[in-house]
């Protein structure tokens, strides 16, 4: 046997766990003293991947023969659901109670289709005094090919959560990975969840407990032969469950980010990584940097600024840092974002004088309308759809503001032409400068509308499927 000498200890058997109809126990258990510990092995078999699975056994007792790490004992439980009616959630949770029935400390998660790597055991030795969880690098092998590699990109060797957090999490944990069993029982996976569920399971692990990756692979990740049963997902369904995911932990457990800009400390609270506007915040730099360095000289100080469609408060904290408004009125539909535009203000410590937010849309008239999510990684996404009883009010600017309005920000996701069109008194009272999102198929429409109430397209800023324009009135 490979690996370290271990003087006279004897060769170590296998225990093959099939938890139906009955247990098919594959030699005697030995046990090599009281200084080693028994890991299971937990393989989910779903639909197609009988065959696969007696493939990741095998590679199993392969590494465990090659050298044994720190364990005693290696048990191999395959849990099989063949017509995907189960889900792997489940079959996990089973594992990891069976395994801590027949005293196995630790469990890895192996999932059918793919490998544990040959150096697995070993290369845990060092680490399982010091960790609850131990995970590796990203290692990829497609069907039919010999070529093992890591994937590019991904983040190495951390003991972080911020690293696991604020990355993208194709490029930072997969499945394959050792952890405590009564760690694993205390965090079980959701069995309500077809997919996203490993990241949810992750984030939590990772929050609560002593976990590493370190800068080597556990097990290979076999690609081109998921499951297809009816709880199998694509990976377009992995990402909008993640994503889903990501966001609950962060209102759960907000993460500020911390950056200068022309001297002043700036700190926004992370919804969610894969937002558009909140990949900026991890780069350090305000979200339309350029747009807002323009607006700083153009909109004069003192200015009462009207932003619709406030998001997150981006443009919200540039205005109150660096433009000195006298008043801000901040409009917002989504709850989602409000909370981090309400907690955006706090963090940078706003005026709550000077700072008003509003929870309403806004269109040429009032009304009810329901939120449609497009895009649940980008909050700024989120449509208004007139819906009878609808959960959010919609109201004319017209009706929302009484006073002077000196500067009117306006991304209202293609209702841009009804807002402006329910703002027709406070625009021809107080001739405000305008800076509006404008969708390339409203584009005509606004550039006639500026021309007939005496506006001048004072500079474009072009953005996807949009354009961001200034305008000034003539």
């Amino acid at each position: 046997m490979g690996g370290a000498a271990r003087g006279t200890v004897r060769r170590p058997a296998f225990s093959l766990y099939r938890p139906a109809p009955a247990m098919d126990y594959g030699g005697a258990k030995r046990r090599l003293g009281r200084s080693f510990m028994k890991c299971a092995v937990i393989i989910p078999v779903g639909p197609g991947h009988d065959g696969l699975s007696e493939e990741a056994a095998a590679s199993v007792e392969a590494a465990f023969r090659a050298d044994q790490g720190p364990f005693s004992d290696v048990m191999i439980l395959r849990i099989p659901d063949p017509d995907g009616a189960i889900g792997r959630s489940r079959c996990r949770n089973f594992g990891v109670e069976h395994a801590i029935q027949h005293d196995a400390e630790w469990v890895f998660f192996l999932d059918a289709d793919d490998l544990m790597d040959r150096n697995c055991f070993a290369a845990v030795r060092d680490r399982v005094a010091d960790f609850d969880a131990v995970f590796g690098m990203i290692a990829e092998q497609w069907f039919g090919s010999d070529a093992v590699a890591l994937r590019e990109r991904q983040v190495g060797a951390t003991t972080l959560l911020s690293d696991i957090l604020l990355n993208d999490p194709y490029l930072t944990l997969q499945m394959g990975h050792f952890v405590r069993a009564r760690v694993a029982r205390s965090i079980p996976f959701d069995e309500a969840m077809d997919t996203g569920e490993d990241f949810k399971y992750y984030l939590e692990l990772w929050r609560t407990h002593r976990c590493c990756k370190i800068g080597q692979p556990l097990f290979i990740n076999r690609r081109g032969a998921h499951s297809t049963g009816p709880r199998s997902a694509d990976g377009g369904g992995w990402r909008q469950a993640v994503t889903r995911v990501f966001g609950a932990f962060f209102r759960n457990h907000p993460i500020v980010i911390n950056f200068v800009v022309s001297g002043v400390k700036v700190g926004f609270a992370i919804a969610n990584p894969f937002d558009m506007i909140h990949r900026n915040y991890l780069r350090r730099v305000f979200f339309e940097q350029e747009e807002l360095d323009y607006l700083r000289g153009l909109v004069p100080a003192g200015s009462s600024i009207l932003e619709i469609g406030a998001n997150v408060g981006n443009h919200v904290v540039y205005y109150g840092l660096f433009m000195a408004p006298r008043r801000i009125i901040a409009v917002e539909p989504n709850p989602a974002a409000l909370h981090f535009l309400k907690k955006n203000v706090e963090i940078n410590r706003l005026d709550p004088a000077t700072v008003t937010v509003l929870e309403c849309g806004v269109g040429e008239r009032a009304g009810s309308f329901d939120l449609c999510i497009a895009d649940e990684a980008n909050l700024g996404a989120a449509r208004l759809v007139p819906a009878e009883g609808g959960r959010v009010a919609v109201h004319p600017i017209d009706d929302l503001v009484q006073e002077r309005v000196d500067f009117i920000k306006i991304n209202a996701e293609g209702m841009e032409m009804d807002a402006l069109s329910g703002a027709r008194n406070t625009i021809a009272l107080h001739r405000p400068i305008l800076f509006i999102e404008v969708g390339n198929a409203n584009r005509n429409a606004f550039f006639d509308w500026a021309g007939r109430n005496g506006y001048r397209i004072a500079k474009e800023f072009p953005c996807a499927d949009a354009s961001n324009c200034a305008a000034v009135p003539v």
